[in-house]
């Protein structure tokens, strides 16, 4: 999740840390013994050509010719300074934290018309949602020609059902997504199958249509190996299912919310896997991130 890169903490050359003195030295290499900005930081001060001092220069022994009282106080003093210096030393080599931003996607139909796959992908879009069945009786007619074209342009790719819960049982609409290109391989470019559900609830109550997802998710295991994403906003999903819970054991959450945050969640998520941010941008469709980096979707990709 995140994109790790080690960088001075405060982003530019200090004129003042550069004329470090000789016990400064003795703090760098104290310290680079002990971490990984050795070649850095010894080269940044110039103190690989000065030699340690031994440490009786600053904690003389019992036979020094310096009273115990002096020693002790001097002992004191050393200590404070070398550890402040530490403190110092270890601010400056600390790795700042970048945090990457998550891949963007998009998800389109027909609606979107022709699109120009290799520009998607030069604009930094990593992976779409393609719409391939709605019920039992619709292929998206441009289902194949956009499958191909992400394909060919290296996006991971995956295929959604728009769901109609009054017009058939859940089981013949994940059969029918299944059959006409929702299907999913462990190649490791294809996306598990999502299920759109957003076009009101159908007239079915919070049980029955609990019991229709269920019935999709579970047919579409059978036929694929995978569970399903599920697609839908969390206002639908109250109004509909009562705001069911227990879905978030198998089913990876696309939640759609056209705002700066995803927002409330359906019950039992506790975090999303994809986000529909946007009706628009400057990508073709809806607007779509991963929640995670590049390395978490191509896991979620290959079901590992």
């Amino acid at each position: 999740m995140m994109d790790l890169k080690v960088h001075d903490m405060l982003g530019h050359t200090h004129d003042d840390d550069d004329q470090l003195t000789k016990k400064d030295c003795i703090c760098i290499n104290f310290l680079t013994s002990r971490t990984h900005h050795k070649a850095n930081l010894t080269h940044r001060f110039n103190c690989s050509s000065l030699p340690l001092r031994s440490l009786s220069d600053d904690y003389p022994d019992n036979n020094s010719q310096v009273s115990k009282k002096r020693a002790v106080g001097q002992n004191h003093h050393s200590i404070l300074e070398d550890t402040m210096k530490l403190f110092a030393l270890l601010v400056l080599a600390l790795p700042a934290i970048v945090f990457a931003a998550p891949p963007k996607g998009i998800d389109v139909s027909h609606w979107q018309g022709s699109i120009n796959w290799g520009s998607v992908r030069a604009n930094g879009v990593e992976f779409v949602y393609i719409k391939a069945t709605e019920s039992t009786n619709f292929k998206d007619p441009k289902f194949s020609a956009n499958y191909v074209g992400a394909t060919n342009a290296g996006l991971i790719r995956g295929a959604y059902h728009f769901a109609r819960p009054g017009a058939s049982s859940g089981a013949a609409q994940a059969n029918y997504f299944a059959s006409n290109g929702g299907g999913w391989s462990g190649d490791g470019i294809t996306l598990p199958g999502a299920l759109d559900l957003e076009a009101g609830c159908s007239g079915l109550s919070h049980s029955a249509m609990t019991a229709w997802i269920r019935d999709f998710s579970n047919t579409y295991h059978a036929r694929t190996g995978r569970y399903p994403v599920i697609y839908t906003t969390t206002s639908w999903w109250k109004q509909c299912t009562g705001n069911a819970s227990g879905f978030q054991n198998n089913n990876p959450l696309w939640i759609a919310r056209w705002s700066s945050s995803v927002g409330e969640l359906p019950a039992g998520y506790a975090y999303h896997t994809f986000w529909q941010y946007a009706d628009k941008g400057p990508n073709p469709g809806d607007q779509d991130n991963f929640n995670g980096d590049s390395a978490g979707l191509k896991r979620l990709a290959r079901g590992s």
